[in-house]
């Protein structure tokens, strides 16, 4: 008899004997501020076939134990795990609850196609952009990347790192994403590609900042992944419907303006080294 899953949601303290399906589908290692070469933490976002998330940790301690058989991307079956309540300002999902590995979790390696990659949803940036949106909640959005703003160096302690301001339009909807350090990096790197005319670019596990009573968008230090014209179903739909709108060819990436009157740099150097 094959083994049976529980979906994500029903995850809950309740019992200890869960046993779930899923798609790392990000995971990424939290630095040790006070000591640099070392992790954290190994952090995790899962998904299940219906699509829905969970977040999981891997303390400092066992790390050695699941990082090389762990990889982004793949579908395992992971048990024998702790269940505690999902708290903080960086929650990567809206799951009340998270998965803790223990010494004694087991984790097994499936066949990829049990649980596709193109069933990732992405936030509608519309209900994102209001005053009734939970911060303390990080966000997935994409959009056609419309315009570039110019890029910026600044300084902190010795160090250089850039900023670049991006718009994106979801179906005539246009908001800005700030992307600092390495990802402005991946942006650079992808618009010199040649590939970046309407493109759809995905931007997933952001965080919402409120300035002045208005959101912005920016990436964390390590959680957020970048994603050029990704192929979930929802950004291919997207792109065919902009593009449909269209009348004429796209006239390009344009310039994007600077109106910001808050410091953006100051903004990302006060995000918290836990993010």
């Amino acid at each position: 008899m094959p083994p049976k899953y529980n979906s994500i949601s029903e995850i809950s303290p309740s019992k200890e004997t869960w046993n779930v399906l899923v798609r790392i589908v990000r995971m990424w290692f939290v630095k040790d501020m006070n000591r640099d070469a070392l992790p954290y933490s190994l952090e995790m976002d899962l998904m299940d076939k219906k699509g829905e998330k969970i977040h999981a940790t891997v303390r400092r301690t066992l790390i050695y134990k699941y990082e090389k058989e762990l990889t982004e991307g793949h579908v395992y079956s992971i048990s024998n795990f702790s269940v505690a309540t999902n708290v903080g300002s960086y929650r990567t999902t809206n799951h009340a609850y998270k998965i803790n590995f223990q010494f004694g979790t087991k984790i097994k390696k499936f066949d990829d196609k049990l649980i596709p990659a193109n069933i990732y949803m992405i936030s509608e940036p519309h209900k994102i952009f209001n005053d009734n949106y939970d911060t303390d909640y990080l966000i997935d959005v994409m959009g056609v990347l419309k315009a570039v703003g110019v890029e910026k160096v600044y300084s902190r302690n010795g160090s250089e790192s850039k900023m670049i301001p991006i718009e994106l339009n979801y179906d005539g909807f246009c908001f800005k994403v700030t992307l600092f350090g390495p990802y402005a990096d991946e942006l650079n790197a992808f618009i010199a590609s040649g590939e970046a005319d309407n493109a759809v670019v995905a931007v997933l596990l952001a965080k919402v900042k409120m300035f002045q009573g208005q959101p912005t968008i920016q990436n964390t230090i390590y959680a957020t992944k970048l994603v050029f014209n990704p192929v979930y179903t929802s950004a291919v739909d997207l792109k065919k419907r902009m593009l449909g709108k269209s009348a004429t060819p796209s006239p390009g990436i344009s310039l994007l303006k600077d109106t910001s009157k808050v410091s953006n740099e100051d903004a990302f150097l006060n995000l918290t080294p836990m993010a």
